[in-house]
């Protein structure tokens, strides 16, 4: 979903935004109130899709954040955006996924496969928004009856090794632009001390949060 801000001259600063819902469901519309917000001020909003579990289980949802990316970027002049001011934001199981998009670059092991023509695009962002993310996904926590992590990890969900590839919290060295993480402490899905230690991971590691 492209939403763009009506009299603005020249390319718009952009944000890309990754839904959330569990890795298992939800969809681009959630983006639409915090577009309509930035379209008021000049800046347009690109909401993206990933697979969803149990079909699609880490790290495919991960390369479909990055691919998407790449592909806004590498669009950016038919877009009519600016590809040197764009922004990553994420909801929930988006911002777990917007998180580790943003660290991965420094994560062989997680290198997505592309096709040729998004190879040599830039990952690069202005800034990370994260609202209420899980970022340490050793903390499993059932939700009405089902388990969103084992569903977005997949039969690898009891390996540690594999658990900590795919928690944020343990790559924030990798972090090259300042982050802002959002979370109400009244979540009672989503703990609010998984962002305050995720903050407290980045400032360890010299990054601004």
């Amino acid at each position: 979903d492209h939403y763009r801000p009506l009299g603005v001259s020249g390319p718009a600063p952009a944000v890309i935004v990754v839904h959330g819902g569990g890795w298992m469901r939800g969809d681009p519309s959630q983006a639409a109130g915090n577009a309509l917000h930035f379209a008021r001020r000049g800046i347009a909003t690109i909401s993206i899709s990933y697979r969803l579990a149990p079909d699609a289980v880490f790290p495919a949802p991960l390369d479909d954040v990055r691919y998407g990316l790449r592909h806004v970027r590498a669009h950016a002049a038919e877009l009519g955006i600016d590809p040197n001011r764009i922004a990553l934001l994420g909801l929930s199981a988006g911002a777990h996924l917007t998180m580790l998009a943003h660290l991965a670059r420094g994560i062989p092991s997680l290198d997505p496969t592309l096709p040729a023509s998004l190879r040599d695009v830039a990952e690069d962002v202005r800034a990370v928004i994260v609202h209420y993310g899980p970022f340490d996904l050793a903390r499993r926590l059932a939700v009405d009856g089902y388990d969103p992590i084992a569903a977005h990890l997949g039969p690898r969900v009891d390996e540690p090794e594999w658990v900590t590839l795919a928690s944020p919290i343990h790559h924030a060295m990798h972090a090259t632009a300042p982050v802002l993480l959002i979370h109400g402490t009244g979540d009672t899905l989503v703990s609010w001390r998984q962002s305050e230690r995720m903050h407290q991971a980045l400032r360890d590691a010299g990054k601004p949060a």
